[in-house]
């Protein structure tokens, strides 16, 4: 008893409490996080000293530690309690954090102060990237409600003109662990819509929304058109989810092989919104052909030394954001001794969270038959600016073109506009160079053109296959998963054969939880059990093998306490290991091939 009582005291002797900061420079509005660590699960409560220049956003959360380890004969163990602050300064300058008293055992112990660099900011609350387990609490029990989990649709504008772009928003505000959410955006009267590029690996920031802090981020958004007038509705998105929760029920023998954590179906409705389309105003001037926006043109001519019978290029690019994809190609007016063709066009835009925005390139293709001095008109283009609600009209500066006397004639202009319109351009040939020799006219020319030809195309089909392949990273981190696992397990039969007992169950469980993570392309630091079993029952493996590969696992993490068996049990061990990710491969390929 009296060494249990010393054993005691000095434990109790041994307890430090330790404040930091991360980071230690931030501007004012900004979140930062304030940690106070004991090295002990047993503290009980804690109290700061009054915070001065700073905004409790959130905390204390609470989190613990501990890990146990026995190697070669030896124990060793390690345990925590952190408590975490969520503060924002509302002041510059450099700020004292106060210390922390903090019970354990029923004595207190008290934490160093700490100092952080406050510089200026925009005074509003930071919408930085938070790591996982920063910010809010997560709450992992009981219903998930609408007020742990909901989706918000915005509108930029609810009252727009006829083609004026509308930027749709979804927000996801969060206080579980979400796992999954799938929402599809049903087709659209009287829109033309387009969906933003975002991120697939969504990164999650800390928003205070009504009177609590969650964790958000834009799920989707959309670029929408209106192509009616009078009231639209955008109608409601049906998403589907799940929630990882625990099972405070769970018996805590299987809960340390299997995990507290299941997942929880979530089905979440959005809002409809209305929008009001307004007609464009009349009258609308002469050679308005539907442009809206905020946009720029200009001319000029492409060709430097333009000559007769030769093509020339005048180009016209309208610049800015709108309605871009709609424009029609603006009409210039060229000379009468000019023959004209259709433009081609040249998109250089990108969807952005503001509408299309880049350029239009309209490529005027004409040939002129005579040669002298020509004015080529300025192009009026019309628009209505969304900015100032009225029609615009640009004009772009006059051109002016030198035709000298060229060499073609009009049958060879017509050969080339011919060829023009098949994409097939000529080839220009010498006269000196008409007469071929004997080398370039035989056999041994034709099969070496052949051969060279063949060359290059399997160059370019190999080529292309490495790039493709070496491009997709996940992909192939997932084929090889089946080889890296079988890599991993040769090494477990390697340390099987030289009587290494605990490398092996080390190397059997790597191959098997290192195979999932490869196949699936999950980190290991969010390999779970429940993780584990939710994507491999989701990916189409049997319950039966599900259930049989958790069970190789667990024998991993048992054997190691566990009285040593003899090598018949560890060989035992090492083929089950075998087959269960054998029988994995079969039944993934299988519901591949359906």
């Amino acid at each position: 008893m009296l060494m249990g009582w010393w054993v005691a005291l000095h434990a109790l002797a041994d307890i430090r409490v330790t404040a930091e900061a991360s980071p230690t420079t931030v501007a004012v509005g900004e979140a930062f996080r304030l940690e106070y660590k004991v090295n002990s699960t047993d503290a009980e409560q804690i109290r700061p000293d009054a915070f001065n220049g700073v905004e409790v956003l959130n905390g204390p959360a609470v989190s613990t530690f501990s890990s146990y380890q026995l190697t070669n004969g030896r124990a060793s163990s390690e345990s925590s309690t952190t408590f975490t602050y969520i503060l924002s300064p509302t002041r510059e300058g450099t700020l004292t954090l106060p210390a922390a008293t903090v019970s354990v055992g029923g004595r207190n112990y008290k934490s160093n102060a700490v100092r952080i660099k406050v510089v200026k900011g925009s005074g509003q609350p930071s919408r930085g990237t938070i790591a996982q387990n920063d910010g809010p609490a997560m709450r992992t029990r009981g219903a998930v409600t609408n007020k742990d989990l909901f989706i918000t649709v915005t509108a930029n504008k609810t009252q727009v003109f006829e083609q004026e772009p509308i930027v749709l928003t979804y927000k996801v505000y969060t206080l579980v662990n979400l796992k999954q959410l799938v929402g599809k955006m049903p087709d659209l009267k009287g829109f033309l819509s387009q969906e933003v590029p975002l991120p697939q690996q969504k990164t999650f920031t800390v928003e205070r929304y009504g009177d609590k802090l969650y964790r958000t981020t834009t799920w989707s958004q959309y670029v929408m058109f209106p192509q009616q007038t009078g009231k639209l509705t955008i109608p409601s998105i049906r998403f589907e989810g799940a929630v990882t929760m625990e099972n405070p029920n769970i018996d805590p023998i299987d809960a340390f092989f299997n995990g507290y954590d299941y997942l929880v179906k979530v089905v979440r409705q959005t809002p409809t919104i209305d929008i009001n389309v307004k007609s464009l105003p009349t009258p609308k001037p002469t050679g308005f052909s539907g442009a809206v926006g905020d946009l720029k043109i200009r001319a000029e001519v492409v060709t430097r030394e333009p000559k007769t019978n030769e093509a020339l290029t005048v180009r016209l690019t309208v610049a800015g954001v709108g309605n871009m994809k709609l424009i029609k190609a603006p009409k210039l007016t060229f000379p009468t001794s000019f023959e004209a063709y259709e433009p081609k066009v040249t998109d250089k835009t990108e969807l952005t969270a503001e509408g299309i925005a880049g350029e239009m390139i309209y490529d005027y293709l004409v040939i002129p038959r005579q040669k002298g001095h020509y004015d080529i008109p300025p192009v009026e283009f019309s628009y209505f600016d969304i900015n100032t609600g009225e029609y615009k009209t640009l004009k772009t500066q006059p051109l002016t073109v030198d035709v000298a006397q060229g060499t073609k004639s009009d049958a060879d202009v017509e050969k080339e506009m011919e060829l023009r319109k098949s994409d097939i351009r000529a080839l220009h040939v010498d006269d000196g160079l008409a007469q071929h020799t004997a080398f370039w006219g035989s056999t041994i020319y034709g099969v070496l053109y052949v051969i060279l030809i063949g060359i290059f195309a399997a160059t370019v089909w190999t080529t292309r296959r490495y790039i493709k392949a070496n491009a997709d990273i996940v992909g192939r981190r997932g084929r090889a998963a089946g080889k890296n696992a079988r890599l991993r397990l040769a090494k477990a039969k390697a340390m099987l054969d030289n009587k290494r007992r605990d490398a092996f169950y080390d190397e059997t469980e790597k191959a098997l939880q290192g195979y999932v993570a490869d196949k699936f392309n999950i980190p290991q630091g969010q390999l779970s059990r429940g993780t584990v079993t939710a994507t491999l029952t989701a990916a189409g493996v049997t319950e039966e093998t599900v259930s049989r590969f958790n069970e190789t696992l667990e024998g991993c993490e048992y054997a190691r306490f566990a009285p040593s068996g003899g090598d018949k049990e560890l060989e035992g061990f090492y083929e089950q290991a075998a087959d269960i990710l054998s029988r994995i491969e079969q039944e993934l390929k299988a519901k591949k091939k359906k």
